[in-house]
């Protein structure tokens, strides 16, 4: 407030001046003006006096000459001089300068001064001592016919003397000063009032409003987006208020609609079950999902990525770390790495990072944003947990049906055995033949159990070795039941059996091929065969699961790998994880999981793992 002042001051003083200022140029030249004019108009004045007493002279000159009254000159030109005040002195002087009669007696018979011109009929100003001005004029006496009585006649010189009058000016320079005084004066009090009204003008006019635009201005600046300027006026600045207004309202409603877009886009990537971020050419995030933000570390003056993912103080350099960012930039294609990151703590784990490139457009200029989905691999196992939940789900029943029917054997000859006990001579053949079938009814039972506990099993930290077979045909046992019900037939052949062994996790391999079979199930709901083949390929163990479901489309092949993606043709629900899962699984043994389908024919898969260097 204190400063809008200062500059309304200024204003005021910028005004002040400027009017001074003008008002100074101009009244200088005014008045330069109006004192030469009026200067030279009083001695025009002056010299028409001169002029009159000049003619008087001549006719009392003449009259004297003819009527021989010399000595009356003397007098007549003393009479002039007393009843004229400004009039100094009358010389009449002859023709070669030398005063004749004159008002001031003493200068009769001398000759005249250095500042005598005897120029026809002149006037000028000499400064004498005191600071006197004098208005000189001096008129030649020419001879007339009536001057033959008296005096030759030259026909080369017709001037007979002079009539030289001495005529006081002083009293011009006070008159014109006096008069500028008074001028100026009241020049002055009219420009202080026009001065005054105009300042009250300018500040209840145009520095007030103003003043208001200003304020509102600032308030609009600092958010204020309510701020409106009420003018009492029907002027330009009134309309500018009003404009003013229709622009505040417009920007309030743009930001408003800016403020909801901004909430829609990050409601939509809060709701993304992994972390996100966008990410700009300068590696600053530009925006991030919730999860992400309770995962980093990210602050108004830190917000680069790798300040938030690392906690390092410059960007990675390239040739150590994959980057998404850099390489996208770079190659404008999408990427997938695995990376380690920093939490809040400090702590590093692992992160799987999928980044796409995303262009806009800036101020014209075409600009390339990278989005990165982060997934930490704790996420990945949680929902590998629940994929394996819900395979185990469907397990369920056909296990529980491969465990009933021993256990009802088990009953049976646990019955027999009893009502052998309450006969008198017992049996010891029959006794001992219910107890076989009831140990080999629970043996049953145990490798059902243990071949569900191997399939749910924690893989193991540590490589150890996996005999292929027994891993595959132990899971396609437990689907059988599961087969049946659906009018699917499970085969199965294989190659090689010694050479079958692996160096990983025996559950990864069980897993895998729980999914597959499960997948294949999906896509025959009318029934088909699911065939499933282990052999030798080279360095590698080739296990192929082929089904006559009815195919995967050209455009979804590269979407079933993709995490939560599902389309079941069987209409059932899913979480979209069980392809993705055995993807992961296949590449961390440094293997290759294929497709090759067919519509309305059927879809191929094929694992390939490393028989001798997997790094588990």
């Amino acid at each position: 407030m204190q400063k809008l002042r200062f500059k309304r001051a200024s204003l005021n003083k910028k005004l002040i001046l400027g009017t001074l200022f003008g008002i100074f140029i101009s009244v200088s030249i005014f008045v330069a003006i109006f004192t030469i004019l009026y200067q030279k108009q009083l001695y025009v004045e002056h010299e028409n006096t001169v002029k009159h007493i000049n003619v008087l002279l001549h006719t009392s000159l003449k009259e004297s000459m003819l009527n021989s009254k010399k000595s009356k000159l003397n007098r007549i030109m003393s009479n002039l001089v007393k009843v004229e005040s400004n009039l100094m002195s009358i010389s009449i002087l002859s023709d070669t300068g030398t005063v004749s009669f004159s008002s001031q007696l003493e200068d009769i018979g001398n000759k005249a001064g250095d500042d005598f011109d005897n120029t026809s009929d002149i006037y000028k100003i000499i400064s004498k001592p005191n600071n006197i001005d004098v208005l000189r004029n001096i008129s030649p006496i020419n001879t007339e016919k009536s001057c033959i009585k008296c005096h030759e006649i030259s026909q080369e010189n017709t001037t007979r003397g002079y009539i030289a009058i001495d005529y006081d000016v002083s009293n011009v320079r006070t008159q014109v000063f006096k008069s500028l005084l008074l001028l100026m004066g009241s020049g002055a009090m009219i420009v202080l009032i026009n001065i005054i009204g105009g300042l009250w003008f300018i500040r209840r006019f145009i520095l007030k409003p103003i003043h208001k635009i200003s304020l509102a201005s600032k308030a609009l600046s600092a958010g204020e987006l309510d701020t409106r300027i009420t003018l009492n006026s029907n002027d330009e600045l009134s309309d500018l208020a009003q404009n003013f207004n229709f622009m505040a309202a417009s920007l309030d409603k743009k930001i408003q609609q800016l403020k909801n877009s901004k909430l829609f886009l990050q409601n939509l990537i809060d709701t993304f079950p992994d972390a996100i971020c966008i990410i700009d050419k300068d590696f600053e995030i530009v925006l991030s999902n919730q999860i992400y933000k309770d995962k980093h570390r990210i602050t108004q003056s830190n917000k680069k990525c790798y300040q938030a993912h690392f906690q390092n103080d410059a960007p990675c350099a390239p040739t150590v770390v994959t980057c998404p960012a850099f390489e996208i930039l770079k190659n404008h294609e999408g990427i997938k790495t695995i990376q380690k990151h920093k939490d809040k703590k400090g702590n590093i784990y692992y992160v799987e990072v999928s980044a796409m490139p995303m262009y806009i457009e800036k101020n014209g200029v075409k600009e390339t944003l990278i989005i990165e989905s982060i997934r930490d691999f704790n996420t990945e196992i949680t929902h590998s947990h629940e994929s394996r939940l819900e395979e185990f789900g469907m397990l369920s029943c056909g296990v529980a049906h491969e465990i009933l029917n021993p256990l009802s054997s088990v009953n049976f000859a646990l019955s027999a055995c009893m009502n052998l006990c309450h006969e008198k001579n017992i049996d010891s053949d029959r006794l001992l033949g219910n107890l076989k079938i009831i140990e080999s009814e629970i043996q049953v039972c145990i490798k059902v159990t243990d071949r569900l506990l191997k399939l749910g099993a924690k893989p193991s930290e540590k490589s150890e070795i996996v005999f292929v077979k027994n891993a595959v045909l132990d899971t396609l046992s437990l689907l059988q039941w599961e087969a049946k019900k659906d009018n699917i037939k499970i085969t199965h052949h294989y190659e090689n059996e010694d050479e079958l062994i692996i160096l990983g996790a025996d559950s990864d391999l069980r897993i895998v091929t729980l999914n597959m079979v499960h997948n294949a199930f999906h896509a025959m709901p009318n029934g088909g065969e699911v065939a499933v083949s282990i052999k030798v390929v080279g360095k590698f163990i080739e296990i192929v699961f082929k089904d006559n479901g009815i195919g995967i489309a050209p455009e979804e092949i590269q979407k079933i790998f993709y995490p939560f993606y599902t389309q079941r043709a069987d209409a059932s629900k899913g979480l979209g994880l069980g392809l993705a899962i055995c993807q992961n699984i296949v590449k961390k043994y440094n293997g290759t999981l294929t497709v090759d389908s067919t519509l309305q024919k059927g879809t191929i898969f094929t694992i390939r793992l490393p028989r001798e260097s997997a790094n588990l």
